[in-house]
């Protein structure tokens, strides 16, 4: 071996043992110094999703979706308002709500188990949905709904377009790198309201088309969140798994629609900040007059 091939090896080691090192530390920074989840980049142009629908242990052909831009997300809700969309996929009707939830559980393709009672139903002549606490299959606990369309009154079999998932805390929605990122209580009301926007159209449906947000907390300061200026329409007080979480809820507020009229926002590329500033998502002190009316409804 000559002089400069020994140069070479020895260089060459030396760089190995140093990116290797950087590498086993780098996981290492993220557990003591994780980032804030406020720039995680986000795109969900030209996303495609499955979109299946369950019968009593029967699954149909899967589909796809796109996500939608923001572009033609006006055209998108127009038809995912229209009951006649999900009739139209409806495979099976049941006399009540409980008996189509029943089937579905029967169904492997299932990948949530349910831990609770349900938390919230809101139902009208044309659907229902019914949201339960959940471990999902990597014993993550979050919030999963069910969907059903009425015809006649009866229930359709379970639809998976209104499926809806919320982990119980934000960052584990980061599985298995939960540590990496840090959750505000702002930044924690921007994910829930991010991933709803696509869906609210069908998860809006049983409520008059009124569109309805979500969002979970462990904290009852939760009635001093303020989205545009507004509070919460109600909260739900759950304790399930021996922890007390508490649901805010929005009605009637179109979030997606003023993300959309702002300018220089699109669903194609975004992050949780830009949500933050332009709902101007913030916290007020618990004496503020409106959070005091804010009612706090137990369910367990």
């Amino acid at each position: 071996m000559t002089k400069k091939d020994i140069h070479v090896f020895w260089r060459t080691l030396i760089i190995t043992v140093v990116l290797s090192s950087a590498l086993s530390i780098f996981p290492l920074a993220l557990v003591f110094h994780p980032r804030s989840s406020r720039y995680i980049p986000i795109n969900f142009s030209n996303e495609m999703i499955p979109t299946k629908s369950f019968t009593a242990g029967e699954t149909t052909t899967e589909a796809t979706v796109t996500m939608p831009t923001s572009a033609s997300v006006s055209v998108d809700a127009s038809e995912a308002a229209n009951p006649e969309t999900y009739r139209k996929e409806a495979k099976k009707y049941y006399p009540t709500f409980q008996d189509a939830i029943k089937a579905y559980s029967t169904s492997p393709d299932v990948g949530a188990h349910r831990v609770s009672g349900k938390v919230l139903q809101v139902e009208n002549n044309d659907a229902a949905i019914a949201y339960y606490w959940c471990l999902s299959r990597d014993n993550i606990l979050g919030l999963n709904s069910v969907f059903s369309i009425k015809k006649r009154g009866e229930y359709s079999n379970i639809l998976d377009y209104g499926a809806f998932w919320a982990e119980a805390n934000p960052a584990q929605s980061s599985y298995p790198i939960s540590f990496a990122y840090t959750y505000t209580p702002d930044e924690a009301a921007a994910f829930y309201l991010t991933y709803q926007c696509l869906s609210v159209d069908v998860r809006s449906l049983p409520n008059n088309n009124r569109p309805l947000y979500l969002g979970i907390s462990d904290s009852p300061a939760v009635r001093n969140l303020r989205i545009l200026g507004k509070p919460p329409t109600r909260v739900i007080e759950s304790t399930v798994k021996g922890k007390t979480y508490y649901i805010w809820i929005y009605e009637g507020l179109d979030i997606r629609g003023h993300l959309l009229d702002a300018g220089g926002f699109s669903f194609g590329n975004f992050n949780y900040g830009q949500i933050i500033d332009i709902l101007h998502i913030h916290f007020v002190s618990s004496s503020d007059p409106l959070s005091k009316k804010v009612p706090i409804v137990v369910v367990n």
